[in-house]
């Protein structure tokens, strides 16, 4: 929230995508011939997600990029609830105490109970589930708050990168099958890159997800994904990197690449168009495909530094949760 006070008691909601649609309207009305593009980080990730799906063919935008977004609120990663309990539950308390005049306005939510939320669960089904009256139970707002029941309508060119490492944001939520997956819906699981991180080195202002972010807007600009009329789904993995798609299949040992023509593993993939597009498919994958991959491989330059980064990050992890803990423990 950067700090900014509550002017009113209706807070955030992980399914309140509609301020999407409404800046993204009042755009395109002053400026209608723009190309609009977004880009969503983390449960804004999630947002844009569903407001992609929500609208479908009407979506504004041209192009889409959603970084580590959680697609299936009810999916949770092993240290989900550390996380929510030391960090996430509190932060949202600390804030809500600073706006309690503002929440004290609403006399549907539970501010008592609310302020007194040691996990996220309880914190939203005090503050956030009253508000709403479709809402009985908190799962009732994770599952609608979740874009993976909207993915397969999802016609926009919109890249996903999710890391199976992310403590926070699972990937076994993820759409894990082409019918689920709409047409403009690309998915890049990778092996490792944590939460919003992707580090190429211990320097954080170099990652290899904004390269990914740049290669996909550009393509999305220069038309090379809309005049497809393809659909394919991407999986990255480090450590013996792998990218999968409809024609193209990158396999890589050390530093060296091979490149094979193979088919998706995967039900047959779906086409927009022209079912003879085999050449134009071709033509529009392997450009994507070969600039991901050349950008993730750097990645995985030396597996002996990476290891030595990974145990660093790891080291530094466990001791900031470690401090965050004693910090929650003395507050209680």
């Amino acid at each position: 929230c950067g700090g900014v006070p509550m002017t009113t008691p209706q807070g955030f909601s992980a399914a309140g995508s509609g301020d999407i649609g409404e800046a993204l309207n009042l755009i395109h009305d002053r400026y209608p011939s723009s190309y609009v593009f977004g880009v969503g980080w983390s449960l804004g990730g999630g947002l844009l997600a569903r407001y992609i799906g929500t609208e479908g063919k009407r979506c504004r935008l041209s192009g889409a990029c959603v970084i580590s977004p959680c697609w299936d609120y009810m999916a949770r990663s092993p240290y989900f609830h550390f996380w929510s309990r030391v960090f996430l539950a509190k932060s949202l308390v600390d804030y809500a105490k600073e706006n309690e005049y503002a929440l004290s306005k609403c006399d549907r939510i539970n501010l008592k109970k609310g302020l007194s939320a040691v996990h996220i669960e309880e914190y939203d089904q005090h503050m956030v589930v009253p508000k709403h009256d479709k809402y009985t139970h908190v799962n009732d707002y994770y599952r609608d708050a979740s874009a993976v029941h909207v993915a397969k309508n999802i016609h926009v060119p919109t890249l996903s990168i999710n890391a199976d490492d992310d403590p926070i944001c699972s990937v076994i939520g993820c759409p894990d099958d082409l019918s689920k997956m709409g047409p403009g819906l690309t998915i890049v699981r990778t092996k490792r890159g944590g939460h919003t991180c992707w580090a190429k080195g211990l320097d954080i202002n170099e990652t290899w997800m904004d390269e990914a972010i740049v290669t996909w807007i550009n393509a999305c600009y220069d038309d090379v994904i809309r005049e497809s009329k393809v659909c394919h789904s991407a999986s990255a993995q480090s450590g013996g990197s792998k990218v999968e798609s409809a024609t193209t299949k990158v396999e890589r040992t050390g530093a060296k690449l091979e490149r094979t023509e193979t088919k998706l593993e995967a039900p047959p993939v779906k086409k927009i168009g022209d079912d003879n597009s085999d050449k134009k498919k071709s033509s529009f994958v392997k450009p994507i495909l070969n600039k991901v991959e050349t950008a993730y491989s750097s990645l995985q330059n030396s597996g002996e530094s990476n290891e030595q980064i990974t145990t660093y990050a790891a080291a530094l992890a466990v001791a900031y949760c470690s401090y965050r803990y004693v910090r929650f423990l003395k507050s209680t």
